[in-house]
């Protein structure tokens, strides 16, 4: 939740106050993946990319089907993308 504010304080140009908490200084700043839908390019890149490679193993072995329906612009490509190079065996784009 404190980076999500964070993004947004970065956006709008807000001052904080003196005893506020950041996650980490704006010089440290991870790339964030807009409009990237290749999984591989997010990984080599250095883009920000939260892990969850453990959800996809529970979605893929619980047997049941899923209907992927999010607003525009929620991540559903670099979802399939993943998927994609997950069972294609693609070890090295999931270490670290």
């Amino acid at each position: 939740m404190r980076f999500l504010f964070y993004l947004c304080v970065l956006k709008n140009n807000v001052n904080l106050p003196q005893n506020s908490t950041i996650m980490m200084p704006t010089n440290s700043l991870p790339r964030l993946p807009f409009d990237i839908q290749s999984f591989q390019r997010v990984r080599e890149n250095g883009y920000l990319y939260l892990d969850k490679t453990d959800l996809i193993y529970d979605l893929v072995h619980s047997g049941i089907y899923v209907f992927l329906s999010r607003p525009r612009r929620f991540g559903k490509s670099l979802l399939c993308d993943t998927l994609r190079c997950y069972f294609e065996g693609r070890k090295e784009l999931f270490e670290g």
